[in-house]
């Protein structure tokens, strides 16, 4: 609406009665009334009431106070672009609107891993103001939805990722969170790093060789020279050294001495002043490396060696008037020079000598080329880099005379870190001159080397100078499936004088249980004994437990044992219970093996037990120990002796352990043989027999792959007598003074018959006054310390070290107390107020008296702190590696290794003169071949190998296989790995042209064809199983052998025909070289699950379930339960004697039961006519019929058992043969009934020992039969055309009356159509774990 305004002289009036407003003036001001002209709705310099105006001001000092504006007024300070609000009685501070929104995750990471595929996170969403706000998610580096399924909840902010198990990512893969207010966006980002690692059957590896690996960057590679026409030129005028302190320095890979000359570096192209070249082999001086400087007497510095196929790290330095060469840190020769080292000519030449020397090619590899002017990086001996080099510095294990903060000006060239262009701020133009390769080469200095590598892991980065022959491993106080006790059967044993009484309050034996784990390494029927107590109260009760029988007051209960349910090379747990009524007569003695019982003896006599303790490994306790002799020889593990029958004894099967036990929470008596020391108790005088201890071998799979950070390592100071030993410089780090320390170290002794010295501050080799010196040492199996003046009579008066057992020692100092402790247990405590000020460290070896005392042991995680104590009070020793915590000034975890055995399981307890890894020649870890992205381990053919204690003996069942890549060595007959001697004891060896055992000569195992190719990477593996030995090459099945071999010799060789010379060795690389003890690994092992339609027993294996005709027999209620394409017709009738059973190879299974009584109807069969087709095959059909079989019986040679039968003339079954078969006895064939074998496998007692689960199934593929059983080939024949008919299938025998099987049978699936399994296998995609 429009309106005439009328005019006042002061005031204008806008609409008519409540929509009136007048505007008006007053001086100079607009004035708004409302519609009463009576209240101000805008006022000299407040602004819009209600509705504020803005003033402006300078800054917030000038704001209105007084008066202060009225509540509502605005403010904006230009100085700060700040608004401000009044509340009538001050300002506040206006804060901007629409801030970003956030979103916080329970975890920013996500780790799955085998057993753990489901992730669950959460997150809080903050959103300052107030605003509705929404969610989203996205993925990077995840390839398909399938690999990692993400759902995202948003009503109760949750997402969950579900993984495929299979699909790998390493830190390459994220998940992204946004929330968005509609305006900004927030995000939260979880980074995936997968972790599959399943540890199966990794219980069974006793070794594992690894090269140190990682992922190589770009700076890290490096660029290759032919040695015939490659080199590089650049300006001299751009890296002229002039007069002052310059650094050449690169890691060079000699390949071969190429040209007379091998020329690393020059500056010249004729001979002047300015001139300065190094050679890798000057035509004089062919062996070592020589500086030539023109002007001064040739040559200026000729020193080092010359290595070839391995990098070194090669540096020239000027530091003021002196030249150096160092060759690893070393120095090799300087001598004087301030010649201005401009250059001669134009050029600075990069493995070629210019015009002058221009044949002098230099076949090598280069890394890490650099130089620097004005500064001399290295100023003495110094550790290299174990990182890429910078224009500023670089990463170094130790900063000991090395300048770490370059002036980037002063780094005038950085090139060949993996490419040919310059990384400093010189820009210096490179000229690639014959084609060198710009492909960047993986070989790298920065994965590659041998062990004798030491560095303190401190801030202080002590040089560590290594003396003697050193071994630095992986076996380690950490391992983490744990430690059995191992005996060796002649004198070992350990005796327990503080058990627990086991009477009770009547002074009569309590009920008890013990139970244990048992790796017999002799003849089961031998009477040897795991535990005795044989010299009780009257002299005539005991209780003695073993191998073959078990004692009772003097007189055996139930029968011998050994041959029926004992096995050899073989884990099995043992548990025996005794229980009482309370009545005189009437204790009962039960015994299960395997978790099957072997036999409850009632009517036993109640005993009383004094007390005087247990021995274990042999029979006899206190008064006897070692008289009664028989010895227990083997593994002993996880040891559990409750107070209290924990079974129920009339249960024929108890549950076998799956993983190690706890203590009883109230009726525990013992507890032990897990751990890497043994128990406490076992340290009193006189109980350790021999040399009975710990070792790393266990019935169970790891938790985890083996990595330095959680399963550290150690350093073998060798019990050989020789002189083993470190030192460290002089430092004040080491002067403890009056103050508090700690020093620790794990310590596994392999000889008490000297003290070993741990630790000396005395200066090496000094005579007389010693003041202010500190030694700590065993002596020779307690701990104790030396001060000038007290000579060793500060030690422990108890609790004694044992050999072959790691033990935790700690020395402290706390505020004048001295304190030792033995794995976390106070044994010794007394007042040290002593001024220990020497500063000069050697470790392992008495420093002042020529070499005494040295340590004959394995030391894990030595820490020396200063200025705290660590320990106050008795502790649980350290379960993980140790840290570099407050105050520690050296840290020697001695995980530097470049070789080693990632299974932790090289023999700790063998003969303590042997080398346990001794790596011999230049072998070394490298990364110029790498294999899954994991350096590998070269050898160059000349004398280069590894010798390690054999782990498998006797007939023992193994595995032995590795990558290998060939490269030269013997052309013929290059051997990759071997046990055997060419004419002396017994072992195995495999070469490039065949498998040899039991000796090398004329003892041919199984051939190659082909024969191992050069140049290309090949899995091979020689197995034995149940007498068998199967030959591998790229998982074809290359042959088998039943020779036998009673393996005897002790050493095994890697690259080498034979393990006792160096004749026919290997030169090239080999990766994951591994030993399986106790198990052959291939084609597959099975694994004992519920079968389906479509799963296998193998995990790469699967089937069609149409072609699947039924599976069943896996219910425990209902053997009739059945699936499959002809499963709904079929039922399974029960004979006599037959009955379903909750008894299965796996937990939650059923398997039907057959007692094996006379009779025909002792069986059970498909009885309907729906079972016609289902074992009938015609002559073209391929077929699998699998099943799982246990026999509870020892099957005697001549009798005949039948597994499946078809109740016709010519139909199919499988069984074992008895005397009167065609084949012989003894044998597992596969029949036509009522006409022949079709196929006949000797040596059934072997293939199917008693009272355990076998997988077998039978198939044909494209006319081949075969059978595997428990995942081995074990026979096949071809040709097979056979027409199958249809009859009634029995399980146990269906018609006769002498052949009926006693024992369970569980998973009955067939399978038409196809085959299931394969003789040959996929070897592994990836690094084994």
């Amino acid at each position: 609406m429009v309106q005439k305004l009328s005019y006042t002289a002061n005031s204008i009036t806008l609409g008519t009665g409540t929509s009136r407003v007048i505007l008006g003036a007053d001086s100079g001001n607009l004035i708004v009334k409302d519609s009463d002209a009576n209240t101000s709705i805008v006022e000299p310099g407040i602004g819009v009431q209600g509705q504020s105006g803005v003033s402006t001001y300078a800054n917030s000092s000038v704001l209105p106070f007084s008066p202060i504006s009225p509540a509502g007024s605005l403010a904006y300070t230009t100085a700060t672009g700040t608004l401000y609000m009044s509340n009538g009685s001050g300002w506040y501070k206006i804060s901007m609107v629409n801030t970003t929104p956030s979103i916080t995750l329970s975890s920013t990471t996500a780790t799955p891993t085998a057993t753990n595929l489901t992730v669950d996170l959460t997150y809080t969403v903050t959103e300052p103001e107030g605003t509705p706000t929404t969610v989203t998610f996205a993925n990077s580096g995840i390839a398909t939805t399938g690999n990692v399924a993400i759902t995202h909840t948003a009503s109760n902010n949750h997402v969950r990722l579900v993984f495929d198990g299979t699909t790998k990512y390493e830190g390459d893969a994220t998940v992204t969170l946004s929330v968005t207010d509609g305006v900004n966006t927030g995000t939260g980002t979880i980074t995936i790093t997968t972790a599959y690692y399943s540890g199966k059957n990794t219980a069974e590896t006793a070794i594992l060789l690894k090269a140190k690996t990682g992922v190589l960057t770009t700076a890290q590679k490096s660029i290759a020279f032919n040695g015939s026409s490659q080199y590089l030129t650049l300006p001299n005028s751009d890296v002229a050294l002039g007069t002052g302190d310059f650094t050449i320095e690169s890691w060079v890979y000699l390949r071969s001495r190429a040209t007379n000359h091998n020329v690393v570096w020059n500056n010249y192209n004729s001979y002047a002043s300015g001139a300065i070249a190094l050679f890798a082999g000057h035509p004089n001086h062919t062996t070592s490396y020589t500086i030539a400087h023109h002007g001064l007497t040739f040559p200026s510095v000729n020193g080092g060696t010359l290595n070839y196929n391995q990098w070194d790290h090669l540096a020239v330095v000027r530091n003021g008037t002196t030249i150096t060469m160092y060759q690893n840190g070393t120095s090799i020769g300087s001598f004087s020079s301030s010649t201005n080292l401009a250059g001669v000519g134009t050029n600075f030449h990069i493995a070629n000598g210019g015009d002058v020397i221009s044949t002098g090619y230099n076949h090598a590899d280069y890394s890490n080329f650099r130089i620097v002017v004005g500064t001399a990086v290295y100023t003495g001996n110094f550790t290299p880099p174990s990182g890429v080099l910078t224009k500023t510095g670089g990463t170094y294990p130790s900063t000991n005379n090395v300048n770490t903060s370059i002036t980037a000006s002063h780094t005038k060239l950085l090139t060949l870190q993996g490419a040919i262009t310059d990384s400093s701020d010189n820009s210096v133009t490179i000229t690639n001159n014959g084609s060198v390769s710009t492909t960047p080469s993986t070989n790298s200095p920065y994965f590659y080397g041998d062990n004798n590598n030491w560095f303190d892991k401190s801030s202080s980065g002590h040089i560590l100078t290594a003396y003697g022959d050193l071994e630095q491993l992986a076996f380690s106080p950490y391992r983490n499936n744990g430690y059995s006790v191992y005996f060796d059967g002649s004198g070992d044993y350990l005796r327990d004088d503080t058990i627990a009484d086991i009477n009770d309050t009547g002074g009569k034996c309590d009920n008890f249980t013990l139970e244990m784990w048992i790796y017999n390494e002799d003849d089961p029927t031998d009477s040897d004994y795991f535990v005795g107590s044989n010299n009780l109260a009257n002299g005539a009760n005991d209780f003695i437990f073993g191998t073959n029988r078990t004692y009772w007051n003097a007189s055996q209960v139930g029968s011998d044992y050994g041959a029926t349910y004992g096995k050899q090379y073989e884990w099995q747990h043992y548990v025996i219970m005794h229980e009482t009524d309370g009545s005189s007569n009437a204790d009962v003695i039960t015994l299960w093996i395997d978790g099957r019982r072997v036999f409850r003896d009632t009517g036993n006599t109640r005993i009383s037990f004094n007390n005087n303790g247990w021995a274990f490994g042999t029979e006899a306790d206190a008064a006897n120990m070692g008289s009664l002799g028989n010895y227990f020889n083997g593994y002993m593990y996880d040891v559990k002796f409750t107070k209290a029958a924990l079974y129920t004894s009339t249960n024929q099967f108890i549950p076998v352990p799956t993983a190690k036990s706890t203590p009883h929470e109230s009726a525990n008596i013992f507890h032990g043989f897990q751990k890497p020391h043994l128990d406490f108790r076992f340290r009193n005088p006189g109980t350790i027999g021999g040399t009975a201890g710990c070792h790393p071998f266990t019935p169970f799979d790891r938790d985890d792959k083996y990595t330095t950070a959680t399963d550290g390592g150690s350093v073998r100071l060798r019990p050989q007598g020789g002189n083993d030993y470190f030192t460290v410089a002089s430092s004040s780090d080491f002067a403890f003074g009056t103050g508090d320390f700690t020093v620790e170290a794990w310590v596994f002794p392999e000889a008490m018959s000297v003290h070993q010295m741990i630790m000396d501050t005395c200066t090496p080799g000094a005579t007389g006054s010693t003041a202010g010196r500190l030694a700590l040492y065993l002596n020779p199996n307690k701990m104790a310390y030396y001060k000038p003046g007290t000579g060793t009579t500060n030690q422990s008066n108890s609790a004694t070290m044992v050999p072959f057992s790691w033990h935790h020692c700690a020395w402290v100092r706390s505020s004048g107390t001295m304190k030792m402790y033995l794995d976390g247990n106070e044994v010794y405590s007394g007042a040290e107020t002593y001024n220990f000020s020497l500063q000069t460290l050697t470790l392992g070896k008495d420093a002042a008296s020529g070499g005494a005392g040295q340590a004959r042991a394995y030391w894990s995680d030595l820490r020396i702190v200063k200025g705290t104590a660590v320990y106050t009070s008795a502790f649980t020793p350290p379960t993980e590696p140790l840290t570099a915590i407050s105050g520690t000034v050296l840290h020697l975890p001695f995980t530097d290794f470049k070789i080693f055995d990632a299974s932790q399981t090289l023999l700790a307890k063998s003969d303590v003169s042997v080398d346990r890894l001794a790596i011999v020649g230049d072998t070394a870890s490298s990364s110029a071949q790498q294999h899954f992205s994991e350096a590998t381990v070269y050898f160059d053919g000349t004398g280069d190998y590894i010798d390690t204690p054999n782990p498998i003996i006797s007939t023992e069942d193994h595995t032995h296989e590795a990558w290998v890549y060939p490269t030269g060595g013997d052309a013929t007959y290059k051997g990759f790995f071997a046990s055997a001697h060419p004419s002396s004891g017994a072992g195995i060896s495999v070469a490039k042209d065949k498998a040899i055992g039991p000796q090398g000569g004329s003892s041919d195992l199984i051939t190659f064809n082909p024969v191992v190719p050069d140049n290309e990477w090949s899995h091979v593996v020689l197995q034995r199983q149940d007498g068998v030995h199967y030959l591998y090459r790229n998982g074809v099945l290359q042959g088998t052998s039943t020779t036998s071999i009673d393996i005897t010799n002790t050493n095994l060789r890697l690259a080498s025909r034979y393990a006792d010379n160096t004749n026919r060795m290997f030169a090239g690389y080999m990766h994951d070289f591994r030993v399986s003890k106790g198990l052959a690994r291939y084609p597959f092992v099975p694994e004992f699950i519920q079968l389906t339609t479509t799963n296998s027993t193998d995990p790469a294996t699967t089937v069609t379930g149409s072609n699947v005709r039924v599976v069943g027999v896996y219910n425990s209620s209902n053997a009739s339960t059945m699936s499959g394409t002809a499963a709904s017709d079929i039922t399974v009738a029960l004979g006599s004697g037959t009955s379903v059973s909750t008894f299965a190879p796996y937990t939650g299974g059923g398997s039907i039961y057959m007692d094996g009584g006379a009779g025909p109807t002792t069986y059970a069969s498909f009885t309907t006519s729906a079972q016609d087709g289902l074992f009938t095959f015609a002559s073209s059909d391929d077929f699998g019929i699998e099943y799982y079989i246990y026999h509870d019986e020892v099957v005697a040679s001549g009798t005949s058992h039948r597994h499946i039968n078809t109740a016709v003339s010519g139909g199919l079954g499988f069984f074992k043969a008895g005397s009167g078969d065609p084949g012989g006895s003894n044998r597992f064939t596969v029949r036509r009934r009522g006409v022949g074998n079709d196929l006949s496998i000797p040596n059934y007692n072997t293939l199917f020992p008693p009272f355990k689960w076998h997988h077998v199934c039978v198939q044909r593929v494209s006319g081949t039969l075969t059978v595997f059983v428990n995942g081995k080939p074990v026979g096949s024949a071809t040709g097979n055309t056979r027409t199958y008919p249809t009859g009634v299938v029995g399980f146990g025998s269906p018609d006769t009356t002498s052949d009926n099987f006693q024992g369970y049978f569980s998973n009955l699936r067939v399978v038409k159509g196809q085959g299931i399994y394969s003789a040959n296998f996929t070897p592994s995609t990836s690094a084994f774990e």
